[in-house]
């Protein structure tokens, strides 16, 4: 019986024991298992909180971009504003009769016509009423002693960043800007009479929109609006909303009225324009023959020079 006794205590340890053992393993285990959970929580938190940080980071990226480009439009339209500015405290000379635009001119105020009718080969099709001021001006191949008019837009437009928009339409209906450009694009203009003889002006440089103008429909309509003839030459000023500001006519690169600068920095910091004051009363000639007829549209695109 003593033994028997012994052999079921013993038993009833060894259960006991065993018993013990799997409770402490399974606590332990699952002691183990919330470790490892909160390892993970701890892991994909890191992971959300990078995710997290790497996000604003895009996003000051696309922002430093943003104020970079606002930065740069805003030192064109300074830039811009002081040259107006500087021209204030300077008298300029009183530009030649017949090339100066009064006041009361016909043109001005009134609205651009649509672009939409032109054909655009070396950007964007672009509006009068672009939200930027618009610079038009027109070219033939035959008036080579223009095409540092060109350039010279090209200079222009450069020195005030992205403050305006500028469009050279041609005034030839047998070739387009492509050729165009493929024949004169970098080309050294010996021959060109250039203002002063600037080196800078007689390598054709064109970094803005060239425009093919079907039937001269372009032309025609902005003839209506102005009440002139259009010329190659000619360059017109649009402001943001598509209204006609000043226009003046450029001779082989010349700048006979000397206003087109100022005006166009005036233009673009929003300040008033010079004035000429109003047109003089014209004075009656009795010896002068009326001339008859209307003056066409292509006359320049017929002509090398003036």
């Amino acid at each position: 019986e003593a033994a028997e006794t012994e052999v079921a205590e013993a038993a009833e340890t060894e259960v006991a024991e065993a018993a013990e053992t799997e409770v402490v393993e399974a606590a332990e285990a699952e002691a183990e298992a919330e470790v490892a959970k909160t390892e993970a929580a701890e892991t994909t938190g890191e992971v959300a909180e990078a995710a997290a940080d790497d996000e604003p980071a895009a996003q000051d990226d696309d922002q430093k971009e943003e104020q970079q480009e606002q930065q740069e439009r805003d030192e064109g339209k300074d830039e811009t504003a002081a040259a107006a500015s500087a021209d204030d405290e300077k008298e300029l000379p009183p530009s030649p009769p017949e090339f100066t635009v009064y006041d009361d001119d016909a043109a001005l105020g009134k609205g651009c016509p649509s672009l939409a009718g032109l054909e655009f080969f070396n950007g964007p099709a672009l509006e009068a009423a672009s939200g930027k001021v618009l610079v038009l001006t027109f070219y033939s191949k035959l008036n080579k002693s223009d095409f540092c008019t060109l350039t010279l837009l090209d200079q222009v437009r450069a020195a005030r960043k992205d403050a305006i928009n500028v469009v050279a339409i041609s005034r030839d209906q047998d070739a387009k800007p492509d050729a165009f450009l493929a024949k004169y694009q970098g080309k050294y203009m010996a021959e060109s009479p250039a203002p002063n003889n600037d080196e800078s002006l007689k390598t054709v440089s064109i970094g803005y929109q060239l425009a093919f103008d079907p039937n001269s429909a372009f032309s025609a309509a902005l003839k209506d609006a102005m009440k002139r003839v259009v010329m190659v030459g000619d360059v017109v000023v649009v402001d943001a909303s598509g209204h006609i500001r000043w226009y003046e006519t450029f001779v082989r690169g010349e700048n006979p009225a000397g206003r087109f600068l100022p005006q166009l920095d005036r233009l673009i910091a929003g300040r008033p324009l010079l004035s000429n004051g109003p047109a003089p009363a014209a004075e009656d000639d009795d010896d002068e023959e009326e001339l008859v007829g209307d003056i066409p549209d292509d006359l320049n695109a017929a002509m090398d020079g003036y």
